[in-house]
């Protein structure tokens, strides 16, 4: 078996359970394999390349798919916070002490809940943008399926170490 070619990396499951989900593909195991890609199509490591970099395309748009919806989730998360913050502060300077107090708390609690729910989506940005790219080029120095079917078994285990199980 070939030594890995990929640099180590922080490989953690996305925290985010709408990332999560529009990051997994279950086209996934059978282009890039579970137990091993099923060779019952063709016998030609070309053909089994071309089949894996087919898989490695589906993986990148997952990647630009769960970026683009983390990204839209921290700019609502980033807005909401805004209010929540803006809110609280108001309440001090409208109402009496007791009920200003009383709505700031319950706002501060608002906002650092929005703010622990943006440090989960900026985790997961964090971790898709290290991985946008990561594989690109990873089958070109298998030449026989033996090895190509390990590389891309090790693509399948981060994938499956990122995403959680597959649907």
């Amino acid at each position: 078996m070939p030594e890995s070619k990929l640099k180590p990396m922080d490989l953690r499951m996305l925290r985010t359970p709408g990332v999560r989900e529009e990051f997994n593909a279950p086209e996934l195991e059978r282009l890039l394999g579970g137990e091993g890609v099923d060779l019952s199509m063709t016998d030609q490591p070309e053909a089994l390349r071309v089949r894996l970099e087919a898989g490695l395309e589906v993986l990148d748009r997952r990647i630009l798919a769960g970026i683009k919806l983390a990204l839209g989730r921290q700019a609502k998360l980033c807005g909401l916070a805004g209010v929540a913050l803006g809110i609280s502060a108001g309440a001090w300077w409208a109402l009496t002490l007791s009920v200003a107090t009383a709505g700031a708390v319950l706002f501060g609690l608002l906002l650092i809940y929005l703010l622990v729910l943006l440090a989960r989506v900026r985790s997961d940005l964090k971790l898709l943008a290290g991985l946008r790219g990561r594989y690109r080029g990873r089958f070109e120095g298998c030449s026989d399926i033996p090895e190509l079917q390990a590389a891309a078994r090790e693509i399948y285990d981060e994938v499956r170490i990122v995403g959680g199980e597959l649907r």
